[in-house]
């Protein structure tokens, strides 16, 4: 038996990176896993590489800065199976600009996805972790929540708020 056989995890921004890796562990340990990514090809690209494995994944093309998106994407879940087990709140952007040249429109971007779509996915999702016995949400963040560098000021001060904030629901 795997670590999360029968579970429902959910992972943001899992069309590559980090994001992939996390859908791609859940799932060897069992759970059905939810690949969601603004990129919809990325993700249905993860979602077969996990489905040729023979576990299973499906994709979910959602931009988490959008609330249309994030309530389209609960819906999938909960028609679903009507619970979410995990959720990883992984979807995160960055601009390269020293902070003197970041245009007011970089900066929204930045804080709608890394802030502000981290608490729409928090918030929206709470109520199918809730129907789970086992229902967690986790938050990825950056070392660069605690050290800045010049070019990444933006992400730093957006990735910041949820350093190491894991909740059980």
């Amino acid at each position: 038996m795997k670590r999360l056989d029968g579970r429902v995890a959910l992972v943001t921004g899992a069309g590559s990176g980090i994001g992939r890796g996390i859908a791609r562990v859940f799932a060897a340990e069992g759970a059905h896993v939810y690949v969601t990514d603004i990129n919809g090809a990325a993700a249905e690209t993860v979602a077969g590489e996990i489905n040729g494995t023979g576990a299973s994944a499906q994709a979910i093309t959602a931009d988490v800065s959008r609330g249309q998106d994030v309530t389209a994407m609960f819906r999938v879940v909960e028609k679903d199976h009507g619970r979410l087990d995990v959720l990883v709140n992984n979807a995160g952007l960055n601009v390269r600009a020293d902070f003197r040249h970041l245009t007011d429109a970089e900066w929204v971007t930045i804080r709608e996805v890394n802030l502000d779509g981290v608490v729409r996915v928090a918030r929206d999702g709470f109520a199918l972790l809730k129907a789970s016995k086992h229902g967690s949400l986790i938050n990825i963040a950056s070392v660069l929540a605690h050290r800045g560098l010049r070019q990444l000021t933006a992400y730093s001060a957006t990735v910041a708020w949820g350093d190491g904030n894991t909740t059980p629901a």
